[in-house]
C-alpha cells in the first residue's frame, strides 16, 4: 500500500509502516506535532493602561485572558513595591503612599503569558519646616540615622572672602550646633554606615578630609590633607571606606584633571587614581555601590562617568554627554546609576536631563525636565526608597506655580523613570535648590539659596535655606 503525504511517498507495512507515516507526516506539516485539543493560553491583557491614583484610592483592574480547549483563565496578581501600591487576588489595587509600582497579572496555566501596568500614586507635598540663614547659600546636606540634617552653610563677606559653617538641625527643625573651621571651606558632606560624619573641603594648603563621631557634637576621629588639590565630593561604601574626588593643578591654562582616592575606615590611604582623567576633566560627584565600587562623574561642559572597583581598577568609562555639565550622581541599592546634567547647548534654553544606567553603563531610561522657552538648571540628585529625587532651578514653570525670578524645585521619579511629583517654590527674587537628602522615613531635605524671604521675617538680600518636605 502506498500512502501519499504531500510529495512524500511511504510504503507502509504494519506497525513499522504506520510509525514511518506519522513521522513523515509530522515533518511535512500534515499532522500537527501538538494535538489541537491541548489546553492553551495565548494572551493575557490588563484592560487598563498606566494610571494614577491618590493615596488611599482603590481601583479594580480587569484582565482579559484568551484561552483554548478548556485552559484555566485564572491569573496571579503581584506588585513590585507593596509599600506604594498593593493588589489583591481579584485585581483590586490600592494606593498606599506616594510612589510607583508595576502591577502584573500572570496566567496560572502558562506563566509565560503575562501583562503589567504601572500605577503612579500621587501624594500631596507637606512643608514641615523651612530654616533661613543670614548667609549666601547652603551648598550641601546630609541626614543621619536619627533624621538630623547636617548642612554646609556658605558665607561671603564684604571683601569677597568665602567661609563655611556646618549647621545641624534635629528632625523637628531645632538648631543644635554650628561648627566653624577657620581657613577650611567645606565642599562635600556625607555619613557612613556607622553615622560618622564625613567632610571634604579646601584649606590654604590643599584638601582637608575629616571624620567625626556620630551626633551633632561629635569629636574629630581623623583628619587627612592632600597638598595642592581641590576637593569636591565625599562618600563612604558599606564597609566604611571613604572616597573623595576633585581635581589637581593643571599643566596648561584652565586644565583641571580629576582624581579619586580611597581611604580605609581608619583613614589610611589605600589608593589614588588620576591617570584615567583627562586634563579638562575635574571630578565633581561620586557615589558607591553595595560591592564597594565607586562611580565618579566628571567634566565641565560635558559629562563622563567612570566606575572603579574596590581595588581601584577602572572597570568602564563613558562619555554620557558632550554638551551638558553634571549636576548630581546617585546609586540605588541594586547598583542602578543615576546622573543629572544641565544642557549647555548655546542654541536653546537650558534643560535638565536625568538618566539611569545599569551597573555596567547601559542606558535604562532618560528623562528631561524642561520648561518651554525657559531655563532649567540641575542641582543634586539622590536615590533612596525606590525613588530618585532631583533638585534644581528654573525661571519657568515645572507643573507648579511660578513665584518669579528663578524658582527652586524638587522632582521625584520612580526608579523606573516615572515622574511622580514636583514641588516648585520661591520668592519674586532669585531662588535655587542646590542639594537634597532623604531620611529613612522618606522625608526630603532641600538646601539652597534665596535672595528673597521664604520664611518671614527671615533674612533677605542673600540667604541660605534648608527645607524639609513630607511627600
Amino acid at each position: 500500500m502506498i500512502q501519499e503525504v504531500g510529495m512524500l511517498h511511504v510504503r507502509s507495512r504494519g506497525l513499522v509502516g504506520w510509525l514511518a507515516l506519522i513521522l513523515a507526516s509530522t515533518a511535512c506539516g500534515g499532522i500537527p506535532s501538538t494535538p489541537s485539543h491541548v489546553p492553551t493560553v495565548t494572551k493575557v491583557w490588563i484592560d487598563h493602561r498606566d494610571l494614577s491614583l491618590e493615596v488611599g484610592q482603590s481601583m479594580a483592574l480587569e484582565v482579559t485572558v484568551d484561552t483554548h480547549h478548556g485552559a484555566s483563565s485564572a491569573v496571579v496578581w503581584s506588585s513590585t513595591d507593596p509599600a506604594f501600591v498593593t493588589v489583591g487576588h481579584t485585581g483590586v489595587v490600592t494606593a498606599r503612599s506616594a510612589g510607583a509600582a508595576s502591577i502584573s497579572a500572570v496566567s496560572e496555566h502558562d506563566p509565560t503569558m503575562r501583562d503589567s501596568v504601572t500605577v503612579i500614586v500621587e501624594g500631596e507635598i507637606d512643608v514641615l519646616w523651612t530654616r533661613q540663614f543670614g548667609t549666601t547659600r547652603v551648598t550641601d546636606v546630609s541626614v543621619d540615622g536619627l533624621g538630623s540634617a547636617f548642612a554646609i552653610v556658605e558665607s561671603v563677606n564684604d571683601r569677597g572672602t568665602v567661609s563655611t559653617t556646618l549647621a545641624v538641625h534635629t528632625a523637628a527643625g531645632d538648631r543644635k550646633t554650628f561648627i566653624h573651621l577657620p581657613s577650611f571651606i567645606f565642599a562635600g558632606i556625607a555619613h557612613d554606615g556607622s553615622d560618622n560624619l564625613l567632610l571634604v573641603g579646601t584649606a590654604d594648603d590643599g584638601i582637608v578630609i575629616r571624620q567625626y563621631e556620630p551626633g551633632e557634637g561629635g569629636d574629630p576621629i581623623w583628619t587627612r590633607t592632600i597638598p595642592t588639590r581641590t576637593g569636591s565630593a565625599i562618600a563612604a561604601d558599606p564597609s566604611g571606606n571613604v572616597f573623595v574626588t576633585g581635581w589637581r593643578p593643571g599643566t596648561s591654562g584652565g586644565s583641571r584633571p580629576g582624581f579619586v582616592r580611597k581611604y580605609s575606615p581608619a583613614g589610611a590611604l589605600l589608593w589614588d587614581r588620576y591617570s584615567d582623567f583627562d586634563p579638562h576633566d575635574p571630578g565633581t560627584h561620586l557615589a558607591t555601590d553595595a560591592m564597594g565600587n565607586v562611580i565618579v562623574a566628571s567634566g565641565h561642559g560635558s559629562t563622563r562617568l567612570r566606575t572603579f572597583d574596590s581595588n581601584g581598577n577602572l572597570v568602564w568609562s563613558r562619555i554620557v554627554s558632550v554638551d551638558a555639565t553634571p549636576g548630581g550622581l546617585a546609586i540605588d541599592p541594586s547598583g542602578g546609576i543615576y546622573v543629572s546634567m544641565t544642557s549647555d547647548a548655546a542654541s536653546a534654553s537650558q534643560l535638565v536631563v536625568v538618566r539611569a544606567y545599569t551597573e555596567t553603563g547601559s542606558v535604562r531610561w532618560s528623562r528631561e525636565a524642561a520648561s518651554a522657552g525657559h531655563n532649567v538648571v540641575a542641582g543634586d540628585l539622590v536615590a533612596k526608597n525606590g525613588m530618585v529625587y532631583l533638585v534644581g532651578t528654573t525661571d519657568g514653570t515645572l507643573g507648579a506655580s511660578y513665584a518669579g525670578g528663578n524658582d527652586a524645585f524638587v522632582r521625584a521619579y520612580s526608579d523606573s523613570g516615572h515622574e511622580l511629583w514636583t514641588h516648585q517654590f520661591g520668592t519674586p527674587q532669585h531662588d535655587a535648590a542646590l542639594a537634597v537628602a532623604v531620611d529613612a522615613s522618606g522625608d526630603v531635605f532641600v538646601a539652597g539659596q534665596t535672595l528673597g524671604t521664604l520664611v518671614p521675617p527671615g533674612p533677605s538680600g542673600g540667604a541660605g535655606f534648608l527645607r524639609k518636605l513630607a511627600p
